[in-house]
């Protein structure tokens, strides 16, 4: 207790006697470099997490089912969407029926088929309507016009790096240029047929990936690919787990239960945005052992 009493006294003295700006000064440092030390962190955390999830919320879901390795389509999609529905945990399926398309728009105003008009390539993923909202947020991304409908036909869904005009951030040359709702877009697909479609809306997700993308129903999109495409066949099915769901076990049992396709995470498609991921991590450890040296430093020269 004397030494208690000490160490208190001398402590008293020290702040009513010794400098005011001293004890201002270690106050301040000391208060800085925990505020670093936990805000860093924090914020890089904060980041990480919500590009994490706009990942799973616009481009794939929590599981993604592909095709097997020798084949282009998932077969009896019905069949897998069924048994995969009857998994405990799982929200959501939503089949894609993917393929990349040359987007025209203003080609009216030509004077001849070889003018050049507004035009690039892009992805375009046939969905059902439905389903597609089980799984993904596109639909609550909207900033102009209207989802789509199960029963629409020759209407699509762009995003609005895609669409261009004011609320895109890319270049007008990099886009159609500034398509609005009700307007016509031409799509000519690998297969070389070409279809017409009206615009019923465009989206912008935080995702930017996301936003170079374009949806039309799947009919329209059976209907331009050709008889190519067997029927009740989809490129991947997305699978959208529920909330606090474990996704390890749920990807393990999808991967046990006969499925004749290759289950994956969303993280395998994620690999690309892990890697920005990782270096915000790094920067974060940089950032609090920086800030930690310096307080040091600092409160050392400052006592001294």
């Amino acid at each position: 207790m004397g030494n208690l009493r000490l160490a208190l006294f001398l402590a008293y003295k020290s702040i009513i006697k010794g400098s005011r700006w001293t004890l201002i000064m270690i106050i301040l440092v000391t208060s800085l470099s925990f505020s670093n030390l936990i805000l860093t962190p924090s914020i890089m955390s904060g980041v990480t997490a919500a590009i994490n999830q706009e990942q799973i919320d616009t481009l794939f879901g929590n599981i993604v089912i592909d095709p097997p390795s020798n084949k282009y389509y998932l077969a009896d999609t019905s069949k897998i969407i069924s048994q995969v529905a009857q998994t405990p945990g799982v929200a959501g399926t939503a089949p894609h029926l993917n393929s990349t398309a040359i987007f025209e728009y203003d080609w009216l105003q030509t004077s001849s088929p070889q003018d050049k008009v507004q035009s690039g390539n892009w992805n375009v993923i046939g969905i059902d309507p439905q389903k597609e909202t089980g799984v993904t947020t596109i639909h609550e991304n909207l900033i102009e016009g209207s989802y789509l409908s199960p029963g629409d036909k020759d209407q699509i869904l762009l995003g609005v790096e895609i669409a261009g005009g004011r609320q895109a951030d890319s270049k007008d040359f990099l886009t159609l240029g500034g398509v609005e709702v009700g307007g016509q877009v031409r799509l000519t697909f690998p297969e070389g047929s070409s279809q017409i479609f009206t615009v019923k809306g465009i989206f912008k997700a935080r995702q930017e990936q996301a936003n170079r993308m374009a949806f039309i129903t799947t009919g329209d999109m059976f209907a331009a690919l050709g008889q190519n495409i067997p029927a009740d066949s989809a490129s991947q099915i997305l699978v959208r787990l529920q909330p606090g769901a474990d996704e390890a076990q749920i990807l393990t049992q999808l991967k046990s239960g006969g499925i004749e396709g290759q289950v994956r995470s969303w993280l395998d498609y994620g690999s690309g945005i892990g890697g920005i991921v990782s270096s915000f991590n790094v920067i974060a450890s940089l950032i609090g052992g920086i800030g930690l040296i310096v307080a040091g430093v600092v409160m050392f020269i400052v006592i001294i």
